[in-house]
């Protein structure tokens, strides 16, 4: 911070001197700059000096320009100080009238100049190519602003017993799984708005259970969203295709495919049945593109249902957390957009060799509903499947089937949960 520039720089259409100079001429106009901050003027010793007049008034009630050089020593020697003073003081024939203007002004001014800023961060920002996360931001705005969704989160207890109420007038949505058994454990069905898990062992029945819930919910007339992440879209509606021909799915990796009567019975099966399933395929997908694609997704077909497989697939951690907490950030964000665009979301989970959910219990913490599939007998050979309820928020606690009692046979043909 050094002496000022020349008296010739302290022009009239300066708004920074003008008010400095109407200060030193009568300091009660200190009194009229409360929303004035010395960051706010482009000059740093400027915002200086007026910070120094500020304390100086409010502690010692007035002052005049004469008294001001001796508390300003960081500004040069006293000589310079009173010069500089002296020209402030000269500057221009100061009206106070013109005081509020002038604050308007430098506030207007030191706004554009932030904005500027802000401008240019982004810029940096996209030449590192670091814009996706803003761009994701700005796109989820702009779908609430859509939906009417960026309501305020403060609410009184009287007004969430009115939305209680008025929900009465209306009945939940929820989405029938096919499998009896597990609609009775969910209360149901899937309801929008809730996130579910399901755990497994590696090859332990997850995506076998995910497809069967595909098929089913296609079956419905239910739009469904399946987010493929380990095996693709192509080898899942494969199996879904050899379920509903009653083939197995080996066939279209073989010879056989090229039969004709093979042929038209997945071109019969494709025109006799509902549309309403999608798929995206993303395998080594980020937690910013995840964001990014099931916004545009929703936005585009509306999904009842999300189903994802699976969770520790979802790539793109920060440096500044570990594994588990990216995946607790993941599970969290997920129940929240079950509940903000009120789908259903289904998530797959994997368990390592220990028993324990990879990555942490995020998914436990954060879902409304989380089961552990456990197969009977050999691992590898049986294809008889129990559920263990391991986490529920809303239903009475319930495991479908038991150890001894199997609730699912996974049937070969389409690779598919049937009930015992």
């Amino acid at each position: 911070m050094g002496v000022l520039e020349e008296p010739a720089l302290f022009d009239d259409d300066n708004a920074e001197v003008n008010l400095l100079a109407g200060i030193c001429n009568n300091c009660h106009e200190v009194a009229k700059c409360a929303m004035l901050e010395p960051e706010d003027f482009s000059n740093e010793t400027y915002g200086h000096i007026f910070s120094k007049m500020r304390e100086l008034y409010l502690s010692h009630g007035a002052f005049t320009a004469f008294e001001l050089p001796p508390h300003f020593p960081e500004l040069g020697n006293e000589k310079q100080v009173r010069k500089l003073f002296f020209n402030l003081m000269k500057a221009g024939e100061i009206r106070v009238d013109l005081t509020p203007s002038l604050v308007r002004a430098i506030k207007h001014a030191s706004a554009k100049r932030n904005f500027t800023k802000a401008l240019e961060a982004a810029k940096t920002d996209l030449e590192r190519k670091q814009l996706q996360p803003i761009l994701t931001e700005m796109y989820e705005q702009l779908i609430e602003l859509e939906m009417g969704t960026t309501n305020d989160s403060n609410q009184s207890a009287s007004d969430v017993v009115g939305d209680i109420i008025e929900s009465f007038k209306h009945d939940p949505l929820i989405y029938k799984t096919g499998l009896q058994q597990l609609d009775f454990c969910l209360g149901g069905g899937f309801y929008a708005g809730k996130a579910y898990g399901f755990a497994a062992r590696k090859k332990g029945g997850k995506t076998a259970l995910l497809g069967t819930l595909a098929y089913n919910l296609n079956m419905a007339g239910i739009t469904t969203l399946y987010i493929a992440l380990e095996m693709g879209r192509t080898e899942i509606m494969q199996r879904l295709v050899a379920r509903g021909i009653n083939e197995p799915p080996i066939k279209f990796l073989t010879e056989q495919r090229k039969n004709p009567k093979f042929q038209e019975k997945v071109v019969e099966f494709y025109r006799a049945n509902p549309q309403n399933l999608h798929f995206v395929d993303k395998a080594g997908i980020s937690f910013t593109q995840i964001k990014k694609e099931l916004l545009f997704q929703f936005q585009k077909l509306k999904p009842k249902v999300i189903i994802i497989d699976y969770w520790q697939l979802i790539k793109g951690k920060s440096d500044k957390v570990n594994a588990a907490e990216h995946l607790d950030d993941v599970a969290q964000w997920m129940k929240e957009f079950a509940k903000k665009y009120n789908v259903a979301l289904i998530c797959a989970s994997q368990i390592n060799q220990e028993g324990n959910t990879r990555g942490g219990e995020g998914m436990r913490i954060a879902f409304d509903q989380v089961y552990q599939l456990h197969r009977i007998g050999d691992e590898k050979t049986s294809n008889l499947i129990w559920a263990e309820m391991m986490d529920t928020r809303y239903t009475p606690w319930g495991n479908i089937g038991s150890e001894h009692q199997p609730a699912f046979m996974i049937n070969p043909n389409g690779v598919y949960f049937e009930e015992m």
